[in-house]
């Protein structure tokens, strides 16, 4: 429903406000974007408050149709007043859209970009997305989205290199800058009043001072906006707005530059994910995740470190099933360590340990036995209680001196004869 706010704004939402006496929404790098409305209507008027939930907003400026905000209502509050209902609406940017279905998918192809590993991620959600940084420079190593949303992975991914996402609020559609939005040079702002905020950003010897200056105008300008103000070229890093007793101001933050911290998905410290291997290079393995639907996602070989460490191991071969380690919050730092035959060896792989051929010989590391078979025909099980031989044919024991069998009891079965003889 189309409301007018005043004589140069206008909105557009699901609940039919006879009157908004006041609203305010910031915008600020690597968040959504915020929008809180309060407003009238009549108490007798039903619009089906649950169907408002994730419908769009948007104001606008009627005069040359800027938009100011254009989102998803995410919140709707009533409260009677007299004859009349009071209502409050909170809604986000459309990049919401891409911060609600964590996922996990890993990226190994090294040689492609920070920026085309962004946009890979954004693109398959269904959401759009301008790359201003990592254009230039690739990943390296792979890089894995694990239980977490896209918006979420992007801004770790732009954490990073020392940058931000930005979220769009003009198009109602999910997308966002993948490094600062590159603006446009403004007219400057007056310096009779403004506010000067100075901020320690940064660890340890690293600490930096960051100062920003806080100014009001009553024209709206976008992130990433580039403004000489003090003699010092800035550019607009926050803006929030505050349309009140029929006014609009808007207040913008600007800075040189800024210091953003580096995210990371801290769930990787002692995670270890599955894949079958697809190929072996000496003492390296490449691994298709079982994140990826065992699809192969690049050409990145894995190092191998074994969890028996170098004295006793045997490289995986192709087809195996193995897990990639990872010691730390950083992806990137993860390693082959551990070969599994199948799911239920999975499950119990650190009580019992199997080496296996490729002719279906195999030797198993079990609890209470070892056991060894030759292509799952000739076997042998030693136990602290019992050796148990086995062979679908002839098994013949022999020796040139004696052979001695001592236990308690002694257990020979024949299906057709058995067959003792002495020379």
């Amino acid at each position: 429903m189309e409301i007018k706010i005043n004589h140069e704004l206008r909105m557009d939402s699901g609940v039919p406000f006879q009157s908004v006496v006041e609203f305010r929404f910031e915008w600020m790098p690597n968040q959504h974007a915020v929008l809180e409305v309060d407003g009238y209507t009549d108490r007798d008027i039903l619009y089906g408050k649950d169907t408002v939930y994730d419908s769009k907003i948007r104001i606008w400026k009627e005069q040359n149709n800027e938009t100011l905000f254009y989102g998803y209502v995410i919140n709707v509050t009533e409260e009677l007043a007299g004859g009349l209902k009071y209502i409050q609406i909170k809604a986000k940017s459309a990049s919401c859209r891409l911060d609600q279905n964590p996922g996990s998918r890993s990226f190994q192809a090294v040689n492609q970009t920070y920026a085309e590993t962004a946009r890979k991620a954004v693109e398959d959600s269904g959401g759009q997305i301008i790359c201003t940084e990592g254009n230039e420079m690739p990943i390296k190593k792979p890089v894995i989205q694990y239980d977490e949303t896209v918006w979420a992975f992007s801004r770790r991914l732009a954490s990073h290199l020392e940058t931000c996402v930005v979220p769009d609020i003009i198009s109602g559609e999910p997308a966002l800058w993948f490094g600062m939005r590159n603006g446009s040079a403004i007219p400057p702002f007056s310096e009779n009043e403004y506010t000067i905020q100075i901020a320690r950003t940064g660890h340890g010897d690293g600490k930096q001072t960051e100062t920003g200056y806080e100014t009001e105008s009553r024209v709206f300008y976008k992130l990433g906006d580039k403004v000489v103000f003090g003699g010092q070229r800035l550019r607009i890093y926050g803006v929030s707005a505050r349309f009140q007793h029929g006014e609009l101001i808007f207040r913008y933050l600007l800075k040189s530059k800024a210091d953003y911290a580096k995210f990371y998905q801290e769930q990787f410290t002692g995670l270890g994910l599955t894949g079958t291997v697809v190929d072996v290079r000496r003492e390296q393995v490449k691994v298709a995740l079982d994140i990826d639907g065992g699809k192969t996602t690049g050409e990145f070989n894995y190092d191998w470190y074994p969890v028996t460490g170098n004295a006793l191991y045997a490289m995986p071969e192709k087809g195996a099933r193995v897990e990639v380690y990872f010691g730390s919050r950083d992806e990137q730092e993860g390693v082959g360590g551990d070969c599994f035959l199948n799911i239920s060896d999975y499950r119990d792989f650190h009580i019992f340990r199997q080496l296996n051929a490729v002719n279906r010989s195999r030797i198993n590391l079990f609890d209470q036995n070892v056991y060894f078979s030759r292509v799952e025909k000739n076997n042998l099980s030693l136990s602290d209680g019992y050796i148990s031989m086995g062979n679908p044919k002839n098994l013949e024991i022999s020796s040139r001196k004696k052979i001695n069998m001592g236990a308690k009891k002694v257990v020979i079965i024949a299906l057709d004869e058995l067959n003792i003889c002495q020379d």
